[in-house]
This record gives C-alpha cells, sequence and structure tokens, in this order.
C-alpha cells in the first residue's frame, strides 16, 4: 500500500472514531428517560422536495431543483432510492445542469450491524462527468442510536465504470469509507450529514469525497422546509474541470 493511501485511511478512521466517539459521550451524558418502544417504521414512505430561485432585470437567471426519496421495506430488506436534479441557466444559457440517483439494498445482521449494496450514478457535464456507475458492497455499522444522536459507518469495496467529457470511459475497482449522522434537534426538526470518501485501487491519487449537511423542519405534518448544502470534490478531475462543486439549497419538502 502506497504512503498516500495508508495517510488517508488513517485520517478517515481517526475522523470516524472520534465522530463516534463524541456522538456517543452526548448521548451518555444526558440518557433518554424510559418510555414505551416507537412503532415500526411503515412499509413504505417517502417525499419529494422542489427549490427554484429566479432573477430578472439586468440579469436573468433561474435554478430549479428537484429530489425524491422512496424507502421501501419488504420483510427484512431495506431498499432506500434517491435522485436529485438540478439546473441553472443564465441570460437563456444552461450554465449548470446534474442528475444524480442512487439505490441502497440492505439486510440487517443484527441491532447494530447489517450488509449493504449501494448503486451511484451521475451525470454532471459541467463538472466534466458524462455519467459515472459506481456499485459497491459492503458493511454498516451503527455505533449510535439513543434517540437522539444516530451514527452509522459504513466500510465496503466495489467498482465504478465513468466516461469523462470529451474522453473515453475508463473503469477501476473503489473503497469506500462513510459515515451518516443524524440529530434530533426537537420534535419538528433535524440535522443530517453524510460524507463519504471513494477512492480507486487503480490510481492512487484518483479519489472523490463527497458532503451533504442538512436541517430539516416541520411546517405541517406533510409539509418540511429543508436547508442544505452538497460538497463535491474529485482529486483528479477531467483536463480543464475544477476540482471542487457546490450546492447549497432551500427547499419545500412533501412527504407521504
Amino acid at each position: 500500500m502506497r504512503l498516500d493511501h495508508a495517510g488517508r485511511i488513517v485520517a478517515a478512521v481517526a475522523y470516524l472514531l472520534v465522530l463516534s466517539g463524541a456522538t456517543a459521550a452526548a448521548g451518555q451524558a444526558a440518557p433518554p428517560p424510559a418510555s414505551t418502544p416507537p412503532p415500526p417504521p411503515p412499509r413504505l414512505e417517502g417525499a419529494g422536495e422542489l427549490s427554484f430561485v429566479s432573477t430578472t432585470g439586468n440579469s436573468s437567471t433561474s435554478t430549479v431543483g428537484l429530489g425524491a426519496d422512496v424507502v421501501y421495506r419488504p420483510s427484512a430488506w431495506v431498499i432506500d432510492s434517491k435522485v436529485a436534479f438540478v439546473r441553472t441557466e443564465a441570460n437563456s444559457t444552461v450554465n449548470a445542469r446534474s442528475v444524480a440517483a442512487s439505490s441502497r439494498l440492505a439486510r440487517d445482521l443484527s441491532t447494530r450491524t447489517s450488509l449493504f449494496v449501494h448503486y451511484d450514478f451521475l451525470n454532471s457535464p459541467f463538472a466534466g462527468i458524462s455519467q459515472r456507475h459506481t456499485v459497491v458492497a459492503g458493511l454498516s455499522y451503527k455505533a449510535v442510536n439513543d434517540g437522539t444522536h444516530t451514527l452509522r459507518l459504513d466500510v465496503g469495496l466495489g467498482a465504478a465504470s465513468e466516461t469523462p467529457v470529451g474522453m473515453a470511459r475508463m473503469s477501476s475497482g473503489t473503497a469506500l469509507g462513510a459515515a451518516a449522522y443524524k440529530l434530533k434537534l426537537s420534535d419538528t426538526s433535524e440535522f443530517t450529514e453524510e460524507a463519504r470518501i471513494v477512492e480507486s485501487l487503480s490510481h492512487g491519487n484518483d479519489w472523490r469525497f463527497d458532503n451533504v449537511a442538512a436541517v430539516t423542519a416541520k411546517l405541517t405534518t406533510v409539509l418540511s422546509l429543508k436547508v442544505s448544502h452538497v460538497t463535491h470534490v474529485v482529486n483528479l478531475p477531467t483536463p480543464g474541470f475544477k476540482e471542487t462543486d457546490t450546492i447549497a439549497s432551500a427547499a419545500i419538502v412533501a412527504k407521504f
């Protein structure tokens, strides 16, 4: 293993352990009172979100964001599928567009561990990616789950196939490390953050980092307001494109 591989892996493991320890300590500092166990989650649930920003006058711009998330729980399996679309136009010229989709199939092995298979698709031509497909299988561990804090850690191996803009398709084996954290702020609001790093097993400098942070507050039993920030880093971007892309948005979410 090359030194840069080892350094990144050690740093990632240290970060996850610190986050897990801090979260566990926070949960232990104020243990929740004993109460009736919550009912099981519904067999099917989902949400759709919409964001729109428009300006006129000296400049004419518009940004549209659409998203959907559907969770299905047949027997012991959980299937979580998501799709997100963003399009920005300035003075009748499209200058940003991306489509991202994912699907995760998971099965519990115990109250804390589970197996998962995860598929990702990305089309982001303005970031240099014509299309990228990633499949990974691995083990998930629920490090904290005390009603206020939830922390899940993922590790896995997989494969990626990518077609950069103006270039031929390339494929590689990949290694994944990820963390998903949720903090219940109140009965009507929560903070979530998901971070993951995917590294090519063929090219040591080809790694990607994604982070999604969001605060969601209920407006009614169906509608919520969601403010989010997405960061996507490609260490070896397509020539002519930048390494980092970010998306900040405020959206109305409808749950069913």
